[in-house]
């Protein structure tokens, strides 16, 4: 039976995770404060979904998270949220928990407000596992979910190999060309390409 993972508050949360983000900043931009490893990019509509969580389940359990964190960055956790709601935006899902759950907390919450949901109202969301060994940072306006991870190169490999088993991972240039092409203005899209290449072209 699928648990719903519960919402977190500030004395919860590890203080690593908020550290992890420039939240001030945006695509293009640089938005790990600490990024070392290598980067991966999927669609930005693909993160809420079950072949996402595996993927991050993934991730924990080949660098020992007990939890996987999410926060909505826009609209606010707590500004947005819990100023309507109730409750934050700040998610803690146990890395052995299942997809059921995940989905269910990313299309149903707010029960009040469905419409409000973060997979259908959050434009930039992040993700990290809770040793900080990978992060993940998404952006509805581009369309680019940015995955930042400090691990073998066997991994990385793997996940390339197996779309099917998670979300379908690309290196930055296919995911400019299939992806941010779609959604960036024509006039704007070089500008945010080179930009881009400047912040991730090379491993974190």
């Amino acid at each position: 039976m699928p648990s719903t993972p519960p919402s977190t508050d500030s004395a919860s949360k590890p203080t690593a995770f908020p550290k992890e983000f420039w939240t001030n900043q945006k695509l293009p931009k640089q938005v790990f404060s600490n990024a070392t490893g290598w980067f991966l990019f999927f669609e930005y509509g693909r993160v809420f979904s079950e072949g996402a969580w595996r993927l991050f389940a993934r991730l924990a359990r080949e660098s020992g998270d007990s939890t996987v964190w999410f926060k909505c960055i826009e609209p606010d956790a707590q500004c947005y949220y819990l100023a309507n709601f109730g409750a934050a935006a700040e998610f803690a899902f146990s890395a052995g928990g299942n997809e059921d759950g995940y989905v269910a907390r990313m299309h149903k919450w707010p029960p009040t407000s469905v419409a409000d949901a973060v997979a259908y109202r959050g434009d930039i969301a992040a993700w990290a596992g809770s040793t900080g060994k990978w992060s993940c940072w998404g952006e509805r306006e581009s369309g680019l979910c940015v995955l930042s991870v400090s691990g073998p190169e066997r991994l990385r490999k793997e996940l390339i190999l197996l779309p099917d088993d998670y979300v379908p991972l690309v290196e930055l240039g296919d995911a400019l060309r299939d992806i941010a092409s779609r959604e960036i203005a024509r006039e704007n899209f070089d500008w945010f390409a080179q930009q881009m290449q400047r912040s991730y072209a090379v491993k974190a």
